[in-house]
């Protein structure tokens, strides 16, 4: 399934998005970033823990399936 984030589509696997893991979506609203990877997450029926963050110079959504 694709997020669309800043005019960007985001496949993200969420099968593969196990308890405990997490992804990093590069952004430049971090509101609207989380808005959208929660949206399709409750399609998953996954529930999130989200961060705004900056690795390695990029800002964006660091993202833990918690359940």
């Amino acid at each position: 399934m694709t997020v669309r984030i800043d005019g960007i589509d985001y496949e993200i696997k969420w099968a593969r998005l196990t308890k405990g893991a997490s992804i990093f979506v590069p952004c430049l609203d971090p509101i609207q970033a989380q808005r959208a990877i929660l949206r399709e997450a409750k399609t998953h029926r996954y529930k999130l823990a989200l961060k705004i963050a900056i690795e390695n110079g990029v800002q964006g959504i660091r993202a833990w399936r918690i359940s």
